[in-house]
C-alpha cells in the first residue's frame, strides 16, 4: 500500500499491521453486536424480536467506543511509513510524526528480505521483514510490502539485495527467480515480490513460468 501526495511517495512500513488493524474495525463491531445481542435475549424472556435487536443495538452503541479507541490505538501505531530522498531513506515511526531516522542509501550495506526460517552459522532463526544492515548491524526492519521492497532494490542494486532461499540461506534475486531481475518492467517485478511476500507461497519459483501463468510475459 502506498501513500500519495503532491510532494511525496509514503511507503507504509508495516503494511500488514496496519491492513490487519482496519480489517479489525469491521470484526470487532460484529463481534460486540453478537456478545450484546447475547445479553440482550434474556432480558426479552428468550424471544427474538424487534426490542431485542434495539436492546443488542443500544448495549453496543455503549461498549463499541473504548473497542474501536484499541484498534486506533493498534492503527495508529502500525502507521509509520518511510519516504525517499536522492541519497537518503527517511523513516517515520508514525503517521504524524514530524521527526525522522535518516539512513544513507550507502549505508545499506546489505538489505535481506526474510520470509520464516533463515540458517546461518549453523543455527536457524526466524525471521519476517525487510532487514537493512550496515556491516553485519541491524540498521532497521521494516515489515513485508512489495512496494517498498521494490523502491528499496532499485535504490541500492542487486549486489546487496538478498532474499532467503529454499535451502533457508541468502539468495541473489535472480537466482532465486531464476532470471534476470533487473531486466523486468516494473509490474513483472512488483508482480514476483508480491508473490515472495505471501507466507505460503514464498519459495523459489521459475520467474518466467510465473510471469507468463499471470499473463506478464
Amino acid at each position: 500500500m502506498v501513500y500519495c501526495n503532491k510532494k511525496q511517495v509514503k511507503y507504509l512500513a508495516k503494511r500488514p499491521s496496519f491492513l490487519t488493524g482496519i480489517a479489525y474495525i469491521q470484526c470487532s463491531t460484529a463481534v460486540v453486536f453478537c456478545i450484546c445481542a447475547i445479553i440482550a435475549l434474556p432480558l426479552c424472556d428468550n424471544v427474538v424480536n424487534v426490542h431485542m435487536w434495539l436492546l443488542a443495538l443500544r448495549y453496543t452503541l455503549y461498549a463499541l467506543p473504548p473497542v474501536l479507541l484499541l484498534v486506533a490505538i493498534y492503527i495508529f501505531n502500525a502507521s509509520g511509513y518511510v519516504t525517499f530522498e536522492t541519497k537518503n531513506l527517511l523513516y517515520y515511526r508514525w503517521c504524524f510524526s514530524n521527526k525522522c531516522k535518516e539512513i544513507n542509501t550507502d549505508d545499506i550495506t546489505e538489505c535481506i528480505v526474510a520470509n520464516g526460517l533463515r540458517k546461518r552459522r549453523g543455527e536457524y532463526s526466524h525471521e519476517i521483514g525487510i532487514y537493512l544492515y550496515n556491516c553485519g548491524n541491524v540498521i532497521c526492519r521494516f515489515e513485508k510490502n512489495p512496494k517498498l521492497i521494490l523502491k528499496i532494490y532499485m535504490l541500492i542494486g542487486d549486489k546487496r539485495f538478498r532474499l532467503i532461499g529454499d535451502n533457508l540461506h541468502l539468495k541473489k534475486i535472480d537466482n532465486f527467480f531464476n532470471l534476470d531481475f533487473s531486466e523486468l518492467t516494473e509490474v513483472q517485478k512488483l508482480a514476483l515480490l508480491k508473490h515472495y511476500c505471501k507466507d505460503t507461497k514464498g519459495n523459489e519459483i521459475d520467474g518466467e513460468k510465473y510471469l507468463k501463468k499471470k499473463g506478464l510475459l
